[in-house]
């Protein structure tokens, strides 16, 4: 995934940040159970009274297989894209396409209705590192990328999805969305206008869609 200029830009703090913050997690799971997906995964039943795990949930994982790939995709993507963007925009991306897959997750288990779509927890990064996909995918050249290597990481997370319990198709989907919508601002915006433009939309889908998790009913 690095471009050729890679070797003249900044280190990547943010992604070994996270990266370590999920092998953290996973390891406390390994000692406690299914107790920290029951306590910080999310589902749209309890969105209202734990609206934090939109963003909780991103750090934690189903399986050796789940984390193992997360991780490796984290990598990639993560240095290849903080590197272009800088740390602090980096970090906001993150964290937007991970609220945005629990948007997703949201909203499609309210449009289902079902009880089992309501109460189900979803877990993963899979949201998050979706939105680092979607930001590559925004359509421009400025961008040094290997497309090839962006399809076949798909391709291989929509295998996982069928073989992993609780990998969200949902947060993939709305994840990779608000990835791209980010990407978007920030290419096409004009660059002196580029950080009110990330700001003003983090800003509105952050308090729309917490307003959504915490006031929406929500009824099995």
């Amino acid at each position: 995934m690095p471009g050729r200029n890679a070797r003249r830009l900044p280190s990547t703090p943010v992604t070994y940040a996270l990266i370590g913050a999920c092998v953290v997690v996973w390891l406390l799971q390994l000692l406690t159970g299914d107790w920290i997906p029951r306590m910080f995964g999310f589902a749209a039943y309890w969105a209202a009274p734990e609206p934090y795990t939109a963003l909780t949930t991103a750090f934690i994982h189903g399986g050796s297989m789940h984390i193992m790939f997360n991780m490796i995709g984290l990598y990639f993507f993560g240095t290849f894209l903080e590197r272009y963007v800088g740390s602090g925009w980096f970090a906001l991306l993150y964290l937007f396409s991970a609220l945005g897959g629990s948007l997703a997750v949201f909203f499609l288990a309210l449009a289902d209705g079902s009880p089992q779509a309501l109460v189900t927890v979803h877990i993963g990064a899979s949201g998050a590192l979706f939105g680092l996909v979607g930001f590559v995918a925004t359509p421009t050249r400025r961008l040094d990328r290997n497309l090839t290597g962006v399809l076949g990481f798909v391709a291989i997370n929509a295998v996982l999805i069928w073989l992993v319990p609780n990998i969200s198709w949902q947060a993939h989907l709305g994840g990779f969305l608000t990835g791209f919508v980010f990407g978007c601002v920030y290419f096409f915006t004009p660059q002196r206008l580029r950080a009110l433009g990330l700001l003003i939309l983090t800003v509105v889908v952050a308090a729309v869609g917490f307003a959504a998790l915490v006031l929406v009913p929500v009824t099995v």
